[in-house]
């Protein structure tokens, strides 16, 4: 029984002790560039969703007037579909591409290997701690 309780406060010690190191390792420089990345992915996505929403009611309108719409299309992959199939003379429309964050940000390599380090030093002492005392 209170091997138990002492395995659960050492996890909990350090859990929160790797969260804590992890936060002021990441709270860098790299930590702006990720806020900075963040807010871009929210603007370019409020973009792409403006772009679908606009290409999608391209296509009804297009489909409508030949008169080869059966209904509204409120899937723009099925709506494309069919009027690629229907104009196959023009280009191929295709909908924009979703932005997503490795868009605009990408950790650095020292990051990476802080994380790797952090990851197996916890995991050593861990396993030390686990290894001494249980």
């Amino acid at each position: 029984m209170a091997g138990m309780i002492l395995g659960s406060i050492i996890s909990a010690a350090a859990f929160t002790i790797g969260g804590a190191i992890y936060d002021t390792n990441f709270r860098s420089s790299d930590q702006e560039r990720h806020d900075k990345a963040v807010e871009q992915l929210q603007e370019e996505t409020t973009k792409w969703n403006e772009k679908r929403a606009l290409t999608l009611d391209f296509l009804n309108d297009e489909l409508r007037k030949k008169q080869q719409a059966v209904a509204d299309f409120a899937n723009i992959d099925e709506a494309l579909e069919s009027y690629n199939e229907l104009y196959p003379e023009e280009p191929k429309t295709e909908a924009p591409k979703k932005p997503v964050l490795s868009d605009f940000y990408v950790p650095t390599d020292e990051t990476i290997n802080k994380d790797y380090m952090i990851i197996t030093g916890s995991g050593i002492i861990s396993g030390f701690i686990v290894y001494k005392y249980f």
